[in-house]
């Protein structure tokens, strides 16, 4: 049976929320959608939450494989969808109400490479108005405009609805074996396309109040596995000859490396040296941003500036100043 668009829903451990997960696409199913759902070797009960929710419905399928991490669970998805476009969904995160039979019509209307939209947090869901959250016409804009003007485009997949056939044809698998791959990914599908579909609703909404989430838990691998992606990933975007993409891409890596960076100064000395930092930017020679920064390491070294940034990241927590705080990305992608 073909589909027009095949959801990868990769769990592991997250019975608490999966329910919430799949109910938030059962409650608006559409024929048109494949739903894959991947547990990657759950120790909990997670699937069993789900059984019966998932029950009766054809276009839901339901795998269990051997712990292979976030990378092996969703490269298994890709190999079992069959919808001309792929969307991956965390399994404890959830899709807004009422958007996926309009997201498949924009899927059958224009047939773009890359589609996105705009995404809210938990905690910003009594700010937003989602009843007026109504079907919009879709706008293409440049890859550029959208690096540009997008909050963190590199860091999330689920940001992105795929066409499989770009998948398939650039081999976009994940790396398995590491966390945060998703800014790896990420940066090479841009580098693969250059128009992007927007549609300017919210569709899907991050769950950030998870304290046990690989986000939010300092790990010494999260660290070393991220800088190891950033520094294999920016030898990649200096290969490419388009220079305003190649910098607006290294623009972004910086920043994902500076928040990377204040979460190292959290460390303990032993696990520090643990965890070394590579650094690739202050010797970059593509924008002045490298340069200052590699002037500031040499001065106050790089422990100083890592405790630096993430007392910058605490005040942000704290006083929730975050204008202030998109204004100096905004800045530094200008």
């Amino acid at each position: 049976m073909m589909f027009e668009l095949s959801i990868i829903v990769p769990v592991y451990n997250i019975k608490d929320y999966i329910f919430r997960c799949i109910k938030s696409m059962v409650d608006q199913m559409d024929d048109r959608v494949q739903i894959i759902i991947v547990d990657d070797g759950s120790k909990d009960a997670g699937i069993e939450t789900i059984l019966d929710l998932c029950r009766g419905y054809e276009n839901i399928e339901i795998y269990q494989k051997e712990n292979g991490g976030l990378s092996s669970a969703r490269n298994y998805g890709i190999e079992k969808a069959v919808g001309k476009y792929v969307y991956f969904v965390d399994g404890d995160d959830f899709l807004v109400d009422g958007v996926l039979s309009d997201l498949v019509e924009h899927l059958m209307r224009s047939q773009e490479a890359c589609y996105a939209f705009k995404h809210v947090t938990q905690d910003e869901m009594d700010k937003v108005s989602l009843k007026e959250n109504k079907a919009v016409s879709l706008s293409v804009i440049s890859t550029k405009d959208y690096l540009k003007n997008y909050r963190n485009p590199i860091t999330n997949v689920w940001k992105m609805i795929i066409r499989r056939q770009l998948i398939m044809e650039e081999k976009l698998f994940f790396r398995p074996g590491v966390l945060c791959e998703d800014v790896e990914w990420m940066t090479k599908l841009f580098l693969k396309v250059e128009e992007i579909a927007w549609i300017d609703r919210f569709v899907y909404v991050y769950d950030n109040t998870r304290s046990d989430s690989i986000m939010n838990v300092l790990s010494t691998k999260r660290i070393v596995d991220l800088d190891q992606n950033i520094y294999q990933t920016k030898h990649v975007v200096d290969e490419i000859e388009d220079i305003e993409k190649r910098v607006i891409l290294k623009k972004l890596l910086f920043i994902e490396w500076c928040m990377n960076l204040s979460f190292y100064s959290r460390l303990s000395v032993g696990n520090k040296s643990a965890a070394k930092i590579q650094d690739c930017f202050s010797k970059d020679e593509d924008h002045y941003l490298f340069k200052a920064f590699g002037l500031a390491k040499g001065i106050f070294g790089l422990n100083f500036l890592a405790n630096c940034l993430y007392a910058l990241k605490r005040m942000r927590k704290q006083t929730r100043q975050i204008n202030f705080f998109n204004g100096i990305k905004k800045q530094i992608m200008e």
